[in-house]
C-alpha cells in the first residue's frame, strides 16, 4: 500500500499565491454580499415603516448594524480560512506532483534513472506518465550513445570530421547539461 505524502507545504510560492487569492476573494465577496444583504433588508424595512416609528427604527438600525457587522466580519473571516485550508489541500495535489516531476528532471539531467512515483489521486498524472515515456527514450539514447562511444574508442577512424563529431558528442553526452551545449553539426 502506497503511503501518502504528509507534508502539505510542497511549493510555498505557488501554494501561498493560491491561498492568498482565495482568502482575499472570499473575504471581499463575503463582506460585499453581507453588506448588500444588510442594506437591502433595512431599506425594505424603512420603506414599509410609518414615519411615526422612524426614531425607534433608527435606534434599532444602529444597534443591529454593529451586531451584524461583527457577525458578517466573523463569518467571512471563518469561511475565508476554511476556503484557504481547502485550497491548501487541493494545491497539495498539484504542487506535490510538480515537485516530483522537477526531481525526475534533475535526476535525468544528472544521468541517473529517475523514480517515477505519483500518487493515484494527484493531479498532473498524465504529464508524469509522458515524462516517464520521454525519460525512458532519453535513457535509451544515452545508453546507445555511450555504447557508440565505447566502440569508437576501440576503433581507429581515419576520418577527422567523424572523430571531431564523436568527440563533441562524447563531451555533450557526459556533461551535466545534456543538450545545453552547442548542437552537433
Amino acid at each position: 500500500m502506497e503511503k501518502g505524502r504528509v507534508k502539505l507545504w510542497i511549493n510555498k510560492e505557488i501554494q501561498l499565491a493560491f491561498i492568498l487569492y482565495i482568502f482575499l476573494f472570499l473575504t471581499v465577496s463575503g463582506l460585499i454580499i453581507g453588506s448588500i444583504t444588510f442594506h437591502t433588508i433595512w431599506s425594505q424595512l424603512i420603506k414599509t415603516s410609518p414615519i411615526s416609528e422612524m426614531r425607534d427604527i433608527s435606534n434599532l438600525y444602529h444597534a443591529t448594524f454593529r451586531h451584524s457587522l461583527i457577525q458578517i466580519i466573523g463569518f467571512t473571516f471563518f469561511l475565508s480560512l476554511l476556503g484557504s485550508l481547502g485550497v491548501l489541500l487541493i494545491s497539495h495535489r498539484i504542487a506535490g506532483p510538480a515537485y516530483r516531476i522537477e526531481t525526475m528532471l534533475k535526476s535525468l539531467q544528472e544521468g541517473k534513472e529517475p523514480v517515477f512515483t505519483i500518487r493515484k489521486n494527484d493531479a498532473l498524472g498524465t504529464i508524469a506518465q509522458e515524462l516517464k515515456t520521454f525519460a525512458l527514450s532519453h535513457l535509451q539514447l544515452v545508453n546507445a550513445g555511450t555504447y557508440l562511444l565505447d566502440i569508437w574508442k576501440k576503433t581507429y577512424v581515419q576520418d577527422m570530421s567523424l572523430n571531431l563529431a564523436l568527440k563533441k558528442f562524447e563531451t555533450s553526452l557526459h556533461s551535466k547539461s545534456f543538450g545545453k551545449e552547442e548542437s552537433l553539426p
